[in-house]
């Protein structure tokens, strides 16, 4: 492909590490927080004044796509306009991952010749080019001369433990500057339902604090009371009263959950989920491997510490693998754990599939009726093991 731009003098080469820094990561806010303190070591002093300038990068389509590149290119062929140095931030950009947008022929042409012009030519003088999107292709052009002559910055293939910790010094982190302090159960009901997403984290936080005031403490009830809801939020409470194992709580609130027309399968299958994890849990309780913990800092140093041996033995998706979650959430998983006896959780777990068995058999008739029925049992009785029972999730 024959690229655009023929170099002139105004425009030297420039593929030094650090003129270069693309940041992707699927939470916009820690993106974002990174692009700035990238920033903030390649001008300790501030970005000069009229130094800055930003593209937006997210395009709906090839229209929108092409002008964005466009403005990208002139940018980085300018200089600042009292200073040489120059930061050209390209802003949550899409057009770098595979989608309809990025993969139609004339976004791929202007790409490749984005590509082709910072390999030969370069920004000009004094320019630096920040680049943040949400995926990177890295079978692309662009991740390739990135990797090479530049700095790149991925919350991809962070290690779940990796992930939680800096969430946790996160929330610590806004505690603090809100004046505000937490209780754990709050911290883990907030987790689930922003799914650890900083933003939504930093605003659900934000608004709540304003709520019980500087030098107040966050309760979960506040939490329930204020925070915007999401799907995880529907079984937290009924699992909370499982691991307490409090029939009359799991019945009021299945109660509440029929009257709002909750699908009974979903609480269902989050429930077998559940009890799946609370079953890993308790035979690392059994196995030493885990102790009960007073808080969930604790927690973590423990799990680190798990010989490679046995986690070998555990699910390797995140969904299945309770040592994967949020430490403040499995926190509160392991006093369900330690409520019960692995014979129990197997019980637990048989009680469930039979229960899925009867609502696929009886086609919606009654299935409130067949999922209360099954955690009375669960709840009331502990019986003889079932010998060689499959942890397999049922399917439909």
């Amino acid at each position: 492909m024959k690229a655009r731009f023929k170099k002139a003098a105004a425009i030297e080469k420039s593929e030094q590490v650090g003129n270069l820094v693309v940041v992707f990561g699927g939470d916009e806010l820690r993106v974002e927080q990174a692009a700035r303190g990238a920033m903030a070591e390649k001008f300790p002093n501030g970005v000069p004044e009229m130094g800055l300038e930003v593209i937006e990068g997210r395009c709906a389509n090839s229209s929108e796509a092409i002008r964005s590149l466009d403005r990208l290119f002139e940018s980085l062929q300018t200089f600042g306009f009292f200073s040489r140095e120059k930061l050209v931030w390209w802003k949550n950009t899409n057009l770098l991952a595979d989608n309809i947008t990025a993969r139609s022929a004339a976004v791929s042409e202007k790409i490749g010749e984005l590509v082709d012009f910072l390999k030969s030519v370069g920004p000009a003088e004094g320019t630096t080019f920040l680049v943040t999107a949400e995926s990177v292709d890295a079978r692309k052009a662009f991740y390739k001369h990135a990797e090479k002559a530049g700095r790149i910055i991925s919350f991809k293939d962070e290690r779940p433990q990796e992930t939680e910790h800096e969430t946790e010094r996160f929330i610590e982190h806004e505690l603090q500057r809100l004046g505000v302090s937490a209780d754990s159960r709050a911290i883990s009901l907030l987790m689930v339902l922003t799914d650890g997403e900083f933003r939504s984290l930093k605003s659900e936080l934000e608004k709540i604090a304003a709520y019980v005031g500087g030098g107040g403490r966050i309760s979960e009830d506040d939490v329930h009371l204020l925070a915007s809801g999401r799907p995880g939020a529907i079984v937290w409470d009924l699992t909370g009263m499982f691991d307490r194992r409090d029939i009359a709580g799991v019945i009021r609130i299945l109660d509440q959950l029929e009257y709002q027309q909750e699908n009974a399968i979903g609480l269902l299958f989050a429930l077998i989920s559940h009890v799946r994890q609370l079953l890993f849990l308790r035979e690392l309780l059994d196995m030493k491997a885990l102790k009960p913990a007073s808080h969930a800092g604790h927690l973590a140093s423990q799990i680190a510490q798990i010989p490679a041996s046995v986690r070998a033995q555990l699910p390797q998706e995140k969904k299945w693998n309770p040592l994967m979650g949020n430490p403040y959430t499995l926190f509160h998983r392991m006093s369900g754990a330690a409520s019960f006896t692995s014979h129990e959780l197997r019980e637990a777990m048989q009680a469930l599939l039979d229960c899925n068995e009867k609502l696929v058999t009886t086609m919606g008739s009654g299935d409130y009726y067949w999922l209360e029925n099954a955690l009375l049992k669960i709840l009331a009785y502990a019986r003889p093991v079932a010998v060689g029972l499959s942890l397999q999730m049922p399917c439909r």
